[in-house]
Parts: structure tokens; sequence; C-alpha cells
């Protein structure tokens, strides 16, 4: 049997009064409780378990007002500490001009994707870090080797590969990619500029003009930043045949030579320094001088004066126009001979350019490091040839660089002599891929060897123009999607020129 308990109605109402509905702390920190009737409960002082406090950080000042009360609630306001001009705006920060939390680097030249990674947080060529870093993301071999920091703790990971100042390029009227006018796939389907932490800039890009360009056409335009410090004239490949391009001060990219009719023009691996990275050094100081058989130009309005440059990697760059004073035909011929702290890494072979073929070198004679004439470049006095784009490898930039050597050669070449590099190549730590080496008795048209695939072309097929016994060539370099079984992925192939010897010095490109 059930015994059941009845309130009445007044017993119930007294009930829900005495129910505690709500509730605030009080100016003195007392705790007060609100009864449904709106009768007021004193449920004592809790001042010592209601304070509240702020702790500052290294770049955030915090400032706590008001009592807790409903009268006056807490109110918590935080400054960043710093910030004045044009940070702010009517006190508001802008967002947008906040410094970035993470911190630019080069990757180690060496690494190859294993693990963790030192960098070099300071200027090109600097020292590395003592730690290596973990990847936030994943390693993309050819990439840009410039890569972002970000804190975590008390270290650093890398975030990720950034491309730099990269830039694709408007070309000027009737001017198109090859890919764009042909039914060829195989090279890059944009024209681009890529400047580099020490200040070079690399150019690439297979052109072709629709219909018959004038030479002096105007093929693109630079932007600022991206401009060299004088007119400079680049030697080229225009249809496999010797071409010039030249580069203004303005940016204006010219066909300096005249291109054959419907024609390629490759801009692959046009390189040289923006206006003002550098120091350049004037022949004739530093401990250079003229060759007997050479000088500067008497205007070097245009042209600026001849020069030379040591960049942190140990290379040696030139630049600008030499004129013949004495009939010369002798090869070897010292145009520039150079301080013995550029002495140089075996004799190399080069491209220079004017609106023919030049040839030029690079060895030590009798101790001197000398930039010299070649068989078949002009010779009559009064001639000018460009200098221009030579990176001459040093022994400082042979043995503080991670140059790789290929444990054999494709398709019976071979080293030419003990005398000339063997084939060798190198990914720079600022991003720049370049080659050495002479070879012969090969099979034209066939492949060297095989590069790692931080060298691969990103984008297509690139086309550089380069030199074989004393004339004009050319070397192809297959990209990371690359379709033609004759060339494959990041392979050189060498496309055009003599198997007597084949130099492949100081080309270069960015992938």
């Amino acid at each position: 049997m059930a015994t059941v308990t009845v309130f009445t109605a007044a017993r119930m109402k007294i009930i829900e009064d005495s129910t505690v509905v709500d509730g605030y702390v009080d100016s003195g920190h007392h705790l007060i409780l609100e009864k449904r009737d709106g009768t007021l409960i004193d449920a004592g002082d809790i001042s010592a378990i209601s304070t509240m406090s702020v702790e500052d950080g290294q770049a955030i000042d915090l400032t706590l007002t008001g009592s807790g009360t409903p009268a006056s609630p807490w109110k918590l306001k935080a400054e960043i500490i710093g910030l004045t001009g044009p940070l702010m705006n009517a006190g508001t920060v802008k967002i947008e001009l906040l410094p970035d939390p993470t911190q630019l680097a080069l990757l180690d030249g060496s690494y190859r994707g294993e693990g963790t990674a030192k960098v070099n947080t300071g200027n090109p060529g600097g020292a590395l870090s003592t730690l290596a870093y973990p990847w936030m993301t994943p390693y993309v071999p050819n990439a840009g080797r410039e890569v972002r920091l970000m804190r975590t703790g008390n270290s650093f990971a890398i975030a990720g590969q950034t491309m730099g100042e990269r830039v694709n390029l408007t070309l000027a009227t009737n001017w198109y990619v090859y890919d764009e006018i042909t039914v060829s796939t195989g090279f890059s389907p944009k024209a681009q500029a890529h400047k580099l932490k020490t200040g070079l800039v690399v150019l690439k890009g297979l052109l072709r003009y629709n219909g018959t360009p004038a030479a002096g056409s105007l093929i693109t335009t630079l932007p600022v930043g991206m401009r060299p410090d004088s007119s400079i004239l680049l030697p080229a490949l225009f249809n496999d045949q010797v071409g010039t391009i030249r580069i203004n001060p303005d940016g204006q990219v010219l066909a300096y030579t005249t291109p054959p009719a419907s024609s390629y023009i490759s801009l692959d691996g046009l390189t040289f320094f923006a206006a003002g990275s550098v120091t350049w050094t004037n022949v004739g100081s530093g401990g250079s001088a003229f060759g007997s058989n050479f000088k500067e130009p008497t205007d070097t309005s245009v042209w600026g004066k001849v020069k030379w440059y040591k960049d942190p990697y140990g290379f040696v760059w030139f630049q600008g126009v030499v004129e013949i004073t004495s009939a010369t035909s002798t090869d070897n011929t010292p145009i520039i001979t150079m301080p013995t702290s550029c002495a140089s890494y075996l004799e190399q072979h080069f491209r220079g350019s004017t609106t023919q073929y030049v040839g030029l070198g690079y060895n030590d004679t009798s101790g001197t490091p000398r930039l010299n004439w070649k068989t078949n470049d002009p010779g009559a006095v009064g001639n000018t040839f460009s200098i221009s784009g030579v990176s001459a490898i040093t022994m400082d930039a042979f043995n503080n660089n991670p140059w790789y050597t290929p444990f054999v050669l494709a398709n019976s070449w071979v080293p030419n002599s003990s005398t000339h590099p063997v084939p060798r190549f190198l990914r720079r730590e600022d991003g720049l891929c370049m080659t050495m080496g002479l070879v012969r008795a090969g099979t034209m048209g066939t492949r060297l060897i095989q590069t790692h695939p931080e060298l691969w072309p990103r984008l297509g097929r690139i086309i550089l123009a380069t030199i074989s016994n004393n004339g004009n060539a050319r070397i192809d370099v297959g990209s990371d999607n690359d379709t033609d079984q004759n060339m494959k992925y990041g392979w050189i192939m060498l496309q055009q020129g003599s198997n007597t010897w084949f130099g492949i010095d100081g080309l270069k490109w960015v992938p």
C-alpha cells in the first residue's frame, strides 16, 4: 500500500519563491544570490577566489579593468607592442602589414631530400645552421631552394619551399611560346624570368614569331628589379643557328640578330645580374688587365664598362663588350688576365656573342688566370664582341660546391683529356643549375648524362647554346614530364655540334 504526500497550492508557491534563479558579485566582492520572489541572499565575501590577473607577453601588453559585477564587468584589452605609423589606422592594426612570423633561408646545396635539412639564414654562401630542421610539407626536388622556416617551440621547422621572384613575361605582338603556335607539346608553355637571392636573373622560354621578325624586334620587357645596369648581349640559339639577344636597362629584350623566318628562339639559360645587386670590378682594377690585343671601347655609354665579379660561390662572371686592337688569329690569345684569386679549375670553354659566332676560353697559363680568344672568333682590328654571361669555374667554385660526377657517360662519350673538366653538374644553394665538362667521340644527337631530379626543368624541355669544336652547338635538357623516349627525364642530350670535342662548361638554368 503506497502513501502519497500532497502539497497545497500555497505550499508550492512558497517552495517556488525560495528557489535561487540568479546571482552576481557586488562591488564588495560578495556573492549575491537572488530568489524567484526577488529576495536577495548575501552568500559572503568571495574576493579570495575571484581575483583575476594578466600576464604580458613579449609581443603583447594586456590590461584588465572592471570589478566583475553587472555594473562593472571585467574588460581585457590587448595591445601589440611596437606598432606605429603605417601599421596602425585610427588605432586599428593593419593585419596585412604585420611582420611575417616566418623566416626565409636557403637549403644546403647538397641536400637531396633525406630527412631533416640544414639551412643558411644569412647571405648566400654563408655558414649553414648547426641544427637540421624537419619538414612540415613534402620536399619537392626541382622546386625553389629558398625555404620558409616557422618557429616550433625552441626550434624551427621548414614550412615549405618558395619559388622566389619568378614572373611570367608578356610577349610583344606576334611573339608566342613555341608550343602555342606549333603542334609540339614538349616545351614550356610560359616565358619566365626568375631572380635568385644572389641577384642573378635567369630567363626561360622557347618562342616563335608569327611571320619574319626583323633584327632589333622587341620580344618582351622585363619588370623593374630584373634589368641589367647597361645594355648586354647574350648568346642564344635561333633555329639551331647562332643568335644574339640584347637586353637593355629599360627591360627591353630584343632579337639583336635577324631570326630565320618561322624559327624558334630560345631564351633558356640567358643569365645576368640585376642592376645594383652586386659590386663589379672594372677590368684594369683588382689585379685584372686587358691582353695586348684588346681594349675597352672608347664609348661605354651603351654597353657599360668591361667588368668582372667573383660571386659567393667562387664563380667569376664577366660583362661588357671588348674591342680588338691588333689582328688576332692565334687560339687562346688572352683577352683579360685575372688575379690569382680567380685561378681556373682546368681549361673551360664558353659561348660569347656578337652578330656572329664567338667562342671564349678560361684557363691558367704560367699561374695567370685568363679569359681567352678562340679560333673562329672575329679577329680584325676594330671588331667587337660580348663576354657577358660567362661564368668561369675557379678552384674555389670547384672545391666549395657540391658538384656531382656521374659514374658513367652514355653513348660512347668520353672525357676529352686530363686538362679539361669531366662532366659534372650542380644545383647551387641559390637554386642555379650549372654544368661543366668537355667530351668527345660519342654519337651526336644522343644522351650524355642524367642529372638529379633537383635539376629537372619543371615546365618542359629546355634548349641551351654552347660550344663544340670552336663552333656553334646545342644541348637539350629533358623535363620532369618529358615524353620523348630519346630524351627522358633530366637527361642532357648533345643535340647539335661535333664529336671532335663538345663543351658543356658554364651552362645555366633554373627548373
